[in-house]
């Protein structure tokens, strides 16, 4: 269901794509040794390295990774969010291109386009990004495109609710 002038926020998954090591040395050192290209995708619905803040609805979608998304229903604005925390098993002080997935929805129409999307380095730098829900790719959509971020342990990407419409 919809409500004219609603716009809902979508949480479904998010892809760490390892792409290097730390950047490159100053010239008198011996360069860090290669790392194996690697993803680690986690899905909304994991009960390990996501949090879910607020009450989220679960939605059967077979588009989404796992058949399955978060959605905010429309209401709650600001105090609803969905944190994909790096794993344990991604090395760390390492690169990565971080990437979000937007599922084909049934009716665009009622998706935010202007989703919050932070990611903290695990250092306490957050960079800040908008995505376009509405286009629902059926893909992953990078939020990196200018470039992969190091991070550390305890990094965290965040889909928020903030600053979307309201239902009526």
């Amino acid at each position: 269901h919809t409500v004219a002038g609603q716009e809902w926020v979508v949480a479904d998954a998010v892809r760490f794509d390892l792409v290097g090591g730390t950047p490159p040395p100053p010239p008198s050192c011996p360069p860090p040794p290669p790392v194996s290209p690697a993803s680690f995708v986690l899905d909304s619905e994991d009960s390990t390295d996501v949090t879910v803040q607020g009450f989220w609805r679960s939605g059967a979608v077979t588009s989404a990774v796992g058949g399955s998304l978060l959605h905010d229903d429309g209401n709650g604005k600001g105090s609803k969010s969905v944190q994909y925390s790096l794993p344990a098993a991604a090395p760390t002080n390492n690169l990565y291109d971080v990437l979000v997935y937007l599922p084909q929805p049934n009716d665009a129409s009622y998706r935010s386009d202007a989703v919050e999307v932070l990611i903290d380095d695990g250092l306490g730098s957050v960079s800040d990004f908008t995505v376009n829900q509405k286009t629902g790719t059926n893909d992953y959509v990078k939020l990196t495109a200018n470039g992969p971020l190091l991070l550390h342990a305890g990094a965290t990407v965040t889909i928020s609710n903030s600053d979307t419409v309201a239902g009526q």
